[in-house]
């Protein structure tokens, strides 16, 4: 699931980079901070389901790496998947709550 996500953002940039305009976006410190947390939290999760499964057993350390390596493309390069973490953020913070 991650690959695909992975390949699906890879190309988006690429195809978005060929007709960009040159419109340049400085993240503050709260996005970077939220950046930051979605990347922590998602590696700690996605940590946890590797190890605690059976499947490909002797595997896991590469498949960790792979999983790691294109999560941190995706937090710290990918400017799709980062104004997608920003966006669910920022709207769960806007949401008001009725009691």
């Amino acid at each position: 699931m991650l690959l695909f996500i992975g390949a699906l953002a890879f190309f988006k940039d690429r195809f978005r980079r060929r007709r960009m305009i040159g419109l340049v976006v400085r993240r503050g410190d709260q996005s970077r901070t939220k950046i930051h947390l979605a990347y922590g939290f998602v590696s700690v999760m996605m940590l946890q389901v590797i190890n605690s499964t059976q499947a490909w057993k002797s595997h896991k350390t590469i498949i960790s790496i792979v999983d790691l390596t294109l999560l941190l493309y995706l937090s710290y390069w990918n400017t799709w998947y980062r104004n997608k973490v920003i966006g669910l953020t920022s709207g769960w913070e806007r949401k008001a709550e009725e009691h």
